[in-house]
């Protein structure tokens, strides 16, 4: 029996939520708080090295969560999220093309297609969580739905940020295609200053509404490892 708590507590939001925008963190803090989509027990997060075996004890583990899904099915505030995240994003994306994965990071790739290519289903591609999540993979056809032409820009959209490998992976799911990625959207990340130098490693510009900074460890010194709680690996359910 997993022991998962809800973390409503603004003290705590407090400590781990600070918006990327001064201005915002407030607000954030608030709609994180009164939401519980924190959760509190023991996670594990995989990189690309780790899952494939080459450094299992490399993993990042945390004592917090932050579950999107649970915020993003409210679609009022998915969509307010979204054109915060676009104006934050200093960049008119009007017209582009909008690429997700098909796990949490769907509800904000919607909204966001939604507000830059109204009425039209066509903006946005779905990518198949094998692409994104899993070492299996069908290489000939990673998306879900929709179509990247050659030379189309698109704005790459996930929901949150931890090691980087998924956000890798959409934008090379764009580059196979011979697309252009104009902009990575997303709603949190670890650690922002180290989220720009990745994507600017990868040659693209990127936007993010929120630092989640909760600690996360590798196995060997996890303190939640030390209390002998087994760790969840969120997956597409749990992101």
């Amino acid at each position: 029996m997993f022991d998962i708590r809800h973390v409503k507590d603004f003290e705590t939001v407090q400590r781990l939520v600070r918006a990327t925008d001064a201005s915002r963190t407030e607000m954030m803090q608030r709609i994180i708080a009164n939401s519980g989509v924190i959760l509190d027990y023991h996670f594990s997060h995989y990189d690309e090295g780790s899952i494939l075996g080459a450094n299992p004890d490399m993993t990042q583990h945390s004592q917090y969560l932050l579950r999107f899904r649970a915020l993003g099915r409210e679609r009022f505030i998915c969509w307010e999220m979204a054109k915060i995240i676009l104006a934050g994003s200093g960049m008119k994306l009007d017209g582009h093309k909008v690429l997700c994965p098909e796990t949490a990071g769907f509800f904000l790739g919607h909204s966001v297609s939604e507000i830059i290519q109204p009425n039209n289903r066509a903006g946005l591609i779905i990518a198949k969580v094998s692409e994104v999540h899993r070492v299996v993979r069908n290489f000939n056809e990673p998306l879900r739905s929709g179509e990247i032409r050659p030379g189309e820009e698109v704005v790459v959209v996930n929901d949150v940020d931890h090691t980087g490998s998924s956000l890798e992976k959409l934008i090379n799911i764009v580059r196979r295609f011979n697309g252009r990625v104009s902009k990575v959207l997303v709603f949190a990340t670890w650690d922002y200053e180290d989220f720009q130098k990745r994507m600017s490693s990868l040659e693209v510009t990127g936007f993010a509404l929120i630092e989640f900074r909760a600690e996360h460890w590798t196995k060997d010194v996890c303190p939640v490892c030390s209390r002998g709680n087994d760790d969840l690996m969120p997956a597409s359910d749990w992101s």
